[in-house]
């Protein structure tokens, strides 16, 4: 048997351009079905789904500033933290009955479109409010942050807020 060395070159440069394009078509098909992981990722689907089992919504797609009042903090702390937030247009509170006749400012100081009620009381088993009031920051129907305020960090909250 007679090899042509001209051919082997050949079927083995053939051999190399085909593992080439598979190895192509493959990184492409499987690139395009990653999906993106925030640090945010779980949180998003915990809080999507208390939105939607309680109130029927999903993160804004605008950007939003949800703040998380418990029932349990420290009544000084939420009354000045929601007279300064109520400011904030793109803030939604979300506490419960009790809450919104415990903490006399929301009323005085809130539109009741920027309110939202949770009469299930899931809102003080959510993680995001340390027992005071919590901060989900929002855009694109996504989270970029998460802050638990208390009579410490307040202030420094809110300027960076009006930033």
């Amino acid at each position: 048997m007679f090899l042509n060395l001209a051919r082997v070159r050949e079927l083995s440069f053939m051999c190399i351009k085909l593992v080439s394009f598979a190895l192509l078509l493959t990184c492409t098909f499987s690139c395009k079905n990653v999906v993106k992981k925030s640090k945010y990722t779980n949180d998003e689907a915990i809080f999507n789904e208390y939105l939607s089992s309680i109130f029927h919504l999903k993160i804004n797609s605008d950007s939003t500033n949800y703040i998380l009042i418990s029932d349990d903090g420290c009544h000084g702390c939420i009354e000045r933290a929601i007279i300064t937030l109520s400011n904030y247009p793109k803030s939604t509170f979300i506490l419960s009955k009790a809450g919104i006749q415990k903490y006399g400012a929301i009323k005085e100081n809130t539109s009741p479109a920027h309110i939202l009620i949770d009469s299930s009381l899931k809102i003080n088993r959510l993680k995001y409010h340390n027992s005071n009031i919590g901060i989900i920051q929002t855009a694109k129907g996504e989270i970029y942050n998460i802050v638990n305020m208390d009579a410490v960090n307040l202030y420094d909250i809110i300027k960076s807020m009006s930033k």
